[in-house]
């Protein structure tokens, strides 16, 4: 999307997670799905960026395994990581409740929390699919209620210095929907208008909130996917990890309450006038220069090219 000169397709200088502004030293990080994708992508970021405490929540206790020990290899001084792994279902409010229930009971509490676990349910014969119904509200159920529910577990820890990180998708505002995302599409939307209203409730100080666009990663959900050949630009996943992690940070605070994609220069954003419009960058009404799925890949593959 022609949104900065610059479309990066991989991490750079000003968000690298290794910059000393980017620190995560004392901090406790929140990650769902953090043990597979772009999900483990962001751990290992925040690992690198010297977090005190990572808590990973998963469905698959085997996964996580695996990725809190390529977590402790990765981490500039392993003894000072801590990682805390709970296999569960996120979308059942009694597993979620108890994770955070379990870390009230250690004194700890979180500084950062990283709204990454998502499912795309996909309707291939749209309006026809026999269980159309039930297919999309579980999407909109796991999207859009459980991230509510974790934003709300979380804010009520306090309300100091918190940031919330949410990773939305370019189908949110992409139109016309396709048929296939009838479920996935709308409730990315539904998220990051959810996302922007929290905001709008909220102080920066007390909790910075942004929504972003990982990009298009070869993730292995992806690989299995319909998407798998498609002919995008494609960036690596330590581009959607390390953005994430300056998302956390101060140095993102212009974007509270916005949506953007990991792949637009931080900061040439920084240097927009329009971000000081309260209506910028946000989910909402487009115009007639509304894109196309098609008109979209092609504008980011003209981007790439001229780039090159």
């Amino acid at each position: 999307m022609d949104f900065t000169k610059q479309y990066h397709l991989d991490t750079y200088a000003s968000i690298s997670c290794t910059q000393p502004e980017l620190s995560q030293s004392g901090r406790t990080i929140f990650i769902t799905g953090g043990a597979g994708g772009v999900g483990l992508a962001i751990s290992r970021s925040f690992t690198e960026a010297g977090a005190t405490r990572l808590v990973i929540v998963g469905r698959r206790a085997k996964k996580l395994a695996e990725a809190k020990n390529e977590l402790l290899k990765l981490a500039p001084k392993p003894e000072d990581l801590e990682i805390l792994t709970y296999p569960c279902d996120i979308a059942d409010s009694t597993g979620s409740k108890a994770v955070w229930a379990d870390l009230k009971s250690k004194g700890i509490e979180v500084d950062v929390l990283v709204l990454n676990a998502a499912i795309a349910n996909t309707v291939p014969n749209g309006l026809d699919e026999d269980d159309f119904v039930d297919k999309v509200w579980a999407t909109f159920d796991m999207n859009v209620r459980t991230n509510l529910e974790l934003t709300s577990l979380f804010l009520k820890q306090g309300r100091t210095g918190k940031a919330v990180v949410s990773i939305n998708s370019s189908a949110a505002h992409i139109s016309p929907t396709q048929p296939i995302q009838l479920g996935y599409a709308p409730s990315k939307a539904a998220l990051g208008a959810l996302m922007q209203g929290i905001a709008d409730s909220l102080k920066v100080e007390e909790a910075q909130i942004v929504s972003f666009h990982p990009g298009s990663v070869k993730s292995e959900s992806v690989m299995k996917s319909r998407w798998a050949n498609a002919p995008i630009a494609w960036n690596t996943d330590k581009l959607s990890g390390d953005f994430a992690v300056w998302a956390s940070t101060k140095e993102a605070r212009f974007l509270h309450g916005r949506f953007v994609w990991c792949n637009w220069d931080v900061d040439e954003m920084k240097a927009m006038g329009e971000f000081k419009h309260p209506g910028f960058s946000r989910i909402g009404l487009q115009g007639p220069k509304a894109l196309s799925s098609n008109e979209l890949w092609g504008q980011m593959e003209g981007l790439v090219k001229r780039q090159a």
